[in-house]
């Protein structure tokens, strides 16, 4: 089985980067998870690109939100 993970943080730097939001989808599957991690970073903490490109795609799915410490609980269920 193969899972296709996305991913966006707030800058490259690895030092600094923090995770704005993850998808995974599962190949020949109609399984899918897309979670945005709740609080978003400020706009400070964010890179031009990710102000400019990422952040306003943010909030279109509604039940996305999710604080960091239940992402592992979505994930497995």
């Amino acid at each position: 089985m193969r899972i296709f993970l996305d991913t966006e943080f707030t800058q490259l730097n690895l030092n600094d980067a923090k995770l704005i939001s993850l998808g995974l989808v599962v190949e020949k599957s109609l399984d899918e998870l897309y979670i945005e991690v709740s609080p978003l970073p400020t706009i400070g903490e964010c890179s031009a690109f990710v102000r400019d490109t990422v952040l306003p795609l943010l909030g279109r799915y509604p039940g996305a939100e999710c604080p960091q410490d239940e992402m592992r609980s979505r994930i497995i269920n």
